[in-house]
């Protein structure tokens, strides 16, 4: 398994991002789910891992593998997440909100897929935020 993690130290601010790579309809999304930690404190990426080098199904979709060792490799546990966005990737926002395992958690927005890729544009090279 590809996981590549910092040493967590002190995060006060850990903000989850996942996604699901599969819509709330059922349509696959090709590049499959993922998960990621940041610390907001230190805007510093912690770990991101692909859903499919979890469960060794290229594509898979969902994103709760990936969650599950992500935190567990962070030393962390769900309730230390401070926020938590999805992508609306292929979908609405509503959609993209509901339907799984952070479904309804008041931590959670939703991020426009569009807006993603415009951030990283926006913020540029030395934000951190190497591909989008």
């Amino acid at each position: 398994m590809a996981v590549i993690a910092l040493e967590p130290a002190n995060m006060t601010n850990v903000t989850l991002g996942v996604f699901k790579g599969v819509t709330s309809f059922g349509k696959p999304i090709r590049s499959g789910g993922a998960a990621l930690i940041v610390d907001d404190g230190d805007d510093q990426l912690i770990i991101a891992v692909a859903e499919e080098r979890v469960t060794g199904i290229k594509y898979a979709g969902g994103y709760e593998a990936a969650l599950d060792s992500i935190l567990k490799s962070a030393r962390l546990s769900l309730e230390d997440v401070t926020r938590a966005a999805v992508s609306s990737c292929c979908e609405p926002r509503w959609c993209a909100a509901a339907d799984h395992l952070l479904a309804g958690d008041e931590r959670l927005t939703t991020v426009g897929h569009h807006e993603s890729h415009a951030t990283q544009a926006f913020l540029g090279p030395d934000s951190g935020v190497h591909s989008s």
